[in-house]
């Protein structure tokens, strides 16, 4: 009874902990945010960081050339989403003129088969610009999150020296505390082979969405490609909300034809990426349950907004790996995978 009794009492003490944790992580956004945004570039950045150091290149040098590196591909995606918001609110009012007159050739076609919806739906009522509020209101939550760039890139300034010296200190650190920090070097390897593995795949997925979008001939292929890549690290849904408002528009610039085109090239690129080559290159070891996705994507974006809900994923997966590796912990991964596996 006296251990029903400890469990029990461990198994509250945990919960109310884990309320405290998230509470804390919530109050504190303004600094986790760039700290995970922080990490998440450090991990991309420390393959050319490693090449680098691998051919000589001293330390500050090695890292001097990373962040130029990061800074010159940040600012280039800066360059387009500005470019592209700005070019997007300059053609609105005739996209708008272009819907309307589309809505009225639908509502005449209509009409003609007996099925008279003109006083119901009134063409002038269509406003455009509530959906580049939408679009708007969303890259503002992302902007908050960079707002703070500069804290950022001193972020990850330190975290690349760190990556370089963090070997020895862990060592002497081993010596005196008799702690294996061997066992988290898996963790970490594992943690970071996901996310240059999902980055590399999402940014294939880019490329082939702006492609389609550019030789069909819809505005902004460089914009969809880009909003490809990010929503692909948010599985099933992502690929979803990243067509809908190109295929949106093409519907207004391209008409039904080359519309098609264009979802079924959305269409064929998630199948190929997301269900071929993604389970390939990265094989299936780290796979969630759907449930556990899409209560993670909740809680993230609950907690940190649109870049929690980017990063829902790659957190949940980085938690699960931590999670096989704790004794006390392997239940929760094994809820959170895709399948019963015993392991060994």
């Amino acid at each position: 009874m006296d251990r029903e009794l400890q469990r029990g009492w461990r198994l509250l003490l945990g919960a109310a902990a884990l309320v405290v944790v998230i509470a804390g992580l919530k109050a504190a956004s303004v600094f986790f945010l760039p700290l995970f945004l922080a990490l998440f570039l450090t991990i991309l950045s420390l393959p050319l960081l490693r090449w680098l150091r691998g051919h000589r290149v001293p330390a500050v040098a090695a890292i001097a050339l990373t962040m130029l590196a990061v800074v010159a591909i940040l600012g280039l995606v800066a360059l387009v989403l500005s470019a592209s918001i700005d070019s997007l609110t300059e053609k609105l009012p005739a996209y708008q003129e272009q819907a309307r007159e589309g809505a009225g050739r639908l509502l005449g076609w209509l009409e003609v088969r007996g099925i008279d919806l003109a006083e119901r739906i009134s063409t002038e009522a269509l406003d455009l610009g509530a959906v580049v509020n939408v679009i708007g209101n969303t890259f503002r939550g992302v902007a908050t999150a960079l707002s703070s760039f500069l804290l950022v890139l001193l972020m990850l300034i330190f975290m690349l020296w760190e990556s370089i010296i963090l070997p020895g200190k862990l060592a002497v650190a081993e010596r005196r505390g008799h702690f294996d920090f061997a066992r988290l070097a898996p963790i970490v390897s594992r943690v970071q082979r996901y996310l240059i593995l999902k980055t590399a795949v999402s940014l294939a997925t880019g490329m082939a969405v702006g492609l389609v979008t550019f030789f069909v001939g819809l505005d902004f292929a460089l914009f969809w490609g880009f909003i490809a890549f990010v929503l692909n690290y948010i599985p099933n849904v992502g690929s979803l909300l990243a067509a809908l408002p190109a295929i949106a528009l093409s519907l207004i610039q391209l008409g039904p034809a080359r519309t098609l085109v264009i979802a079924a090239g959305y269409l064929v690129i998630n199948v190929v990426f997301g269900n071929l080559v993604e389970p390939a290159v990265m094989g299936r070891g780290l796979r969630l349950s759907p449930l556990a996705i899409f209560l993670s994507l909740i809680f993230w974006g609950w907690l940190w907004g649109a870049l929690g809900m980017i990063l829902s994923v790659p957190l949940t997966v980085s938690l699960k790996i931590l999670f096989e590796n704790t004794e006390d912990l392997t239940w929760v991964a094994a809820l959170l995978d895709r399948r019963p596996r015993e392991t060994s």
